[in-house]
């Protein structure tokens, strides 16, 4: 099974009565999965640019973006 598609770490939120568990899970695998910060806005979307490097920070972000609402 690949990573994305791993939901044994995660329970499905059902409601008020097993959102703090959901709620400490979901915050784990985000940090693990390295885009927590995108989620709770310390990493900002850069603005659209030429690109500095070979890697365009506005891609990478979005890219982060797009794991972190799957994984959510």
């Amino acid at each position: 099974m690949s990573p994305a598609r791993d939901t044994s770490a995660c329970p499905v939120l059902t409601g008020p009565n097993n959102f703090q568990i959901w709620k400490l899970r979901i915050i784990s695998k985000l940090c693990r999965e390295k885009v927590l910060r995108v989620v709770t806005g310390e990493e900002l979307k850069p603005s659209p640019g030429k690109p500095t490097s070979s890697e365009d920070p506005e891609i990478t972000w979005i890219l982060k973006d797009e794991k972190a609402h799957g994984i959510i």
